[in-house]
């Protein structure tokens, strides 16, 4: 087995393991009671995370039929080796707008969502007990 199968058998595994981590991470979200804004953003980022997870598969699955295509005379030569880079571009692509969705959520969405789901705390100055009568 040469370097290639193995890089190639190291994306296959690290596709189906990030895919079961998807799955089940999704799976505790929707069972959890959380607003609708959160819902959309959990299966939108499964969604992404997923086609992610699967393209990094399918790039597995090409290094590996990629001996049949390190000559430039042979038939799809070209054509095999854009559609790997497309591929890979469309990855990096679902990566940035992944890290993008959830930069908007944690700094536009979740402000407005924690509130609502964790009541607000005393001011730190309303916990101390006093000592005489208050004046410090």
């Amino acid at each position: 087995m040469n370097g290639s199968h193995l890089f190639s058998v190291f994306l296959l595994v690290l596709s189906a393991g990030m895919m079961w981590f998807h799955v089940s991470f999704w799976r505790s979200k929707r069972s959890e009671s959380v607003l609708e804004a959160e819902h959309h953003f959990f299966w939108r980022q499964f969604l992404r995370r997923t086609g992610t997870s699967g393209l990094i598969g399918i790039i597995g699955l090409a290094v590996l039929a990629s001996h049949a295509f390190t000559n430039p005379t042979t038939s799809g030569f070209y054509w095999y080796w854009a559609g790997l880079m497309a591929v890979v571009i469309v990855l990096g692509i679902l990566a940035l707008a992944d890290m993008r969705s959830t930069h908007h959520y944690s700094r536009e969405v979740l402000p407005k969502i924690v509130p609502h789901r964790f009541p607000t705390p005393l001011p730190e100055k309303a916990k101390r007990p006093t000592v005489g009568n208050g004046d410090h």
